[in-house]
């Protein structure tokens, strides 16, 4: 797997194109090659930019801090993971207003255009998470699933040209887990292991509901995945080499790189410039081009695999052709 110019090579033909489909949905249950998917997905997007992760149930993924690459990006306390996903939307915002007072700034250019690096908040175990906050709180920075999802909602539906991406992990994906709101726009969606014909729904939507889903016991890591196009496809996640020790790469990891913002000051009058210019028109017609990306995504698809088709059907074999030639000859 390896990631590079917006992209990452998933396997052979499957390729997430994460600055045009943002985001992504990963399930699975225990023993399905989540954890290496992600371990995977770490190693590779962390050349491009900065990876942040929390792990609630302070499991493998929360190991990850105690390495030099990841100083200060993994978190595992409620509280903790709260407050980093408001430092995500935050930091898109501050983005934003630094991509917006470039002498360069070009209506529609996205981060790339400025020279910025990516950000990717991977989240594992999210049903995890939802389960511990709070049912109630007075402020708007109280631990409550109704203030995450407020603080949440901007960065699924405009970060793409911030250049802020959402990975979460879970088991199961219905909504009592995450909210439909933000499910549907993790455009990237992964299955592995065994999931139940609801779990499949709940990953790639009821438009798949008439989708035959094969369920492979024994084979680790294997599982479907639509990059985005709304088209599920087999998928099996990355061969991790016999004795490859992720523990050694990732204590050997180099610092990630990443665009400092720390910088750039949020006036009131800059909350309200943002406003204006990545607000609700911009989240409209961002919606829009992902959507009419999905059906060039979709339409690439069909293509290729008419193209495959064809090429099985106009295949002859050896015996056959030696047939016709005699036919053309007698």
């Amino acid at each position: 797997m390896n990631a590079e110019s917006g992209k990452v090579k998933l396997m052979n033909g499957v390729v997430w194109e994460y600055d045009e489909l943002p985001h992504m949905l990963i399930t699975g249950g225990t023993g399905g090659g989540k954890t290496y998917f992600i371990y995977a997905l770490i190693a590779s997007l962390g050349i491009e930019g900065r990876v942040h992760i929390a792990d609630p149930k302070k499991a493998d993924l929360a190991d990850l801090g105690n390495f030099k690459a990841f100083k200060g990006l993994v978190v595992s306390d409620k509280k903790e993971i709260f407050e980093q996903m408001q430092e995500a939307v935050e930091l898109m915002d501050k983005r934003f207003l630094y991509m917006k007072k470039q002498k360069i700034y070009t209506i529609g250019k996205n981060y790339r255009y400025y020279g910025m690096k990516p950000e990717f908040f991977i989240v594992d175990e999210w049903a995890a998470f939802i389960s511990v906050l709070d049912k109630y709180g007075r402020d708007e920075n109280a631990c409550t699933e109704e203030n995450l999802y407020s603080s949440i909602s901007p960065l699924v539906l405009k970060a793409r040209q911030a250049g802020v991406f959402f990975i979460l992990a879970t088991q199961k994906a219905g909504t009592d887990v995450i909210r439909s709101a933000i499910r549907d726009n993790l455009m990237c969606k992964v299955s592995l292991g065994r999931l139940s014909e609801q779990g499949y729904i709940m990953t790639f939507g009821d438009e798949q509901k008439n989708k035959s889903f094969i369920n492979k016991y024994g084979v680790k890591g294997r599982g479907y995945i639509d990059v985005g196009a709304g088209v599920p496809q087999e998928f099996y996640s990355p061969l991790v080499e016999k004795g490859f020790d992720f523990v050694e790469h990732f204590s050997n990891m180099p610092s990630m790189p990443y665009t400092d913002v720390s910088d750039v000051e949020m006036t009131e009058e800059d909350k309200e410039l943002l406003n204006d210019v990545y607000g609700d028109q911009f989240i409209e017609e961002e919606q829009e081009k992902i959507s009419m990306l999905q059906g060039e995504r979709r339409e690439q698809i069909r293509k290729d695999k008419d193209g495959k088709a064809e090429k099985l059907l106009s295949d002859v074999s050896y015996s056959d052709q030696l047939k016709n030639y005699y036919r053309e000859l007698s």
